[in-house]
């Protein structure tokens, strides 16, 4: 995400910056099986929402990427914001790469 792009991420990016300078933002944590991620959060006793579905579209090669969120309450990242992510289908990552 970068601070001169357009919409959530980018607002979210440009208040943090205003409010705290340079610096890191957050964190994303790419994972091959998110729902297990989440079963052993809530097994392990943190209070989680749902996964959270998105899209993006490649502006070079016009593919569509999609894949899945899941954010993690500031109460276990000691207030950094962090979420897991799942690319799904061909998208980002390829297979060798992905890692739980």
């Amino acid at each position: 995400m970068a601070s001169n792009g357009e919409g959530p991420g980018a607002d979210m990016i440009k208040s943090f910056i205003e409010l705290n300078g340079e610096g890191l933002c957050g964190i994303a944590l790419n994972t091959s099986d998110i729902e297990a991620a989440r079963n052993k959060l809530v097994a392990e006793g943190v209070d989680i929402g749902n996964f959270i579905d998105g899209e993006g579209k490649d502006e070079d090669s016009g593919e569509i990427r999609t894949w899945k969120n899941l954010f993690l309450p500031f109460s276990l990242t000691r207030g950094l914001f962090t979420f897991l992510i799942q690319h799904e289908g061909k998208g980002f990552y390829s297979q060798s790469q992905r890692r739980v």
